[in-house]
Order: C-alpha cells, then structure tokens, then sequence
C-alpha cells in the first residue's frame, strides 16, 4: 500500500503535538514557514517515501527538528510562541532533510 503524503497535514499534526506536549504556540505563519518550502518538492519527497527510503516518521522528526530548534530562538525572551521568523531561522541554521528546507 502506497502511502500519500500529505504535507500541510502532515505539518499541523506535528506542531500540534509540539503545542500540547511542550506548551509552545505554533503560529499558523510558522506552520505555512514549514508547509512553503516543501511543497515544490512534494513529488520527490512522495517518490522517497514510496521507495522506502524515507518515512513518515522520518518526516515527522523533520518538522520536529526544526520547531526544536526554533524554540531555542524564543526561550532566551521568555516567549512561548513560534513564529515564522523563529522557523525561518531554524531551518537556516541546520535542515534536518534537504527537500525541505
């Protein structure tokens, strides 16, 4: 069975996971900052996973990586919430998956 790679879904499943289990808000921009820059290569990514080379697990660590990351960026002002700047910045400073970023 042929699994079908749904981005935006795949993205606001995540964050909201992040939002309930590390209490930090995951803007709707920082959502569409993770959902933009994959979607020109939705076709490659759904190829990888439909050759087993990636995941969806792996995808979902991927989105995870980087709202880490991001959270790095607010923690020093004391905010819990993550923006698109933060996301932005994140997947600057290290991609966790070249197709992504």
């Amino acid at each position: 069975m042929q699994i079908q790679l749904d981005l935006p879904k795949l993205v606001h499943e995540v964050a909201d996971g992040f939002e309930k289990n590390e209490e930090y808000v995951v803007t709707r921009s920082a959502r569409q900052a993770l959902i933009d820059p994959a979607l020109p290569h939705r076709d490659k990514v759904q190829y990888e996973l439909s050759e087993g080379r990636i995941t969806i697990h792996f995808l979902q660590s991927c989105v995870f990586q980087v709202l880490e990351l991001a959270r790095t960026f607010v923690r020093p002002f004391e905010r819990r919430v993550i923006d698109k700047r933060e996301v932005e910045a994140s997947m600057k400073r290290y991609c966790p998956y070249v197709f992504w970023c």
